[in-house]
């Protein structure tokens, strides 16, 4: 979804005439930041995630620690690859850790402290897109347990309270999500200006 128009014509012409017996595979993570005329030209196949205690029993089998397990497996969202990815690089593992505290705060804390989160988003240069991406996740998996609890995220932050969960009414939840998808897809896909569209984000809470 990075790719200009004129890069997307450029595939669709190779698509449609296709060297000898090539098979082309494209990769997504979200069809809808693709041009339907691509989508009409291929087949899609659609991959599930795997459930956590399928990622707990691979994590083990490829020499990860008891204690880490649970929680890797929790925020990789059902993907094998994710998982074993933080397993093997803990620096990562933290900041994917530093984001979903900064999440909650932006879900659950004062416009103030909204304001500063998006501070420090808009001074990531070049990673504000992957962190947004974590938020959607976040924020999904926030849905599918229809609540949160310290017992399903262990991290959230002291400035909210070491003690108080978050609990986001489902139906906000949604628009939130729906809001963050529009503004991730406008961060990748254009020059829109970061901070004045996490701003936007914000106040819509």
């Amino acid at each position: 979804h990075m790719l200009t128009g004129s890069a997307f014509n450029a595939l669709l012409k190779t698509m449609e005439e296709p060297r000898g017996d090539s098979i082309i595979i494209l990769i997504a993570d979200n069809i809808n930041f693709l041009p339907k005329t691509l989508i009409s030209r291929v087949q899609m196949i659609r991959f599930g995630i795997a459930r956590e205690e399928t990622i707990i029993e691979f994590l083990r089998k490829n020499g990860a620690n008891a204690p880490d397990t649970e929680r890797i497996a929790l925020i990789s969202g059902g993907k094998a690859g994710i998982a074993l990815d933080f397993w093997k690089n803990q620096e990562k593992f933290q900041t994917y850790s530093n984001n979903e505290n900064e999440w909650q705060k932006f879900i659950g804390g004062t416009l103030n402290e909204r304001f500063g989160v998006i501070e420090r988003i808009a001074s990531e240069e070049g990673r504000s897109a992957d962190i947004l991406d974590q938020w959607l996740r976040f924020s999904r998996n926030c849905l599918i347990n229809k609540y949160l609890t310290e017992e399903h995220m262990p991290s959230i932050s002291e400035d909210l309270g070491a003690k108080r969960a978050i609990a986001p009414d489902p139906v906000v939840l949604v628009k939130f999500i729906g809001n963050l998808t529009l503004i991730s897809k406008l961060i990748k896909s254009s020059n829109v200006n970061k901070k004045l569209a996490l701003e936007n984000l914000a106040l819509e809470i």
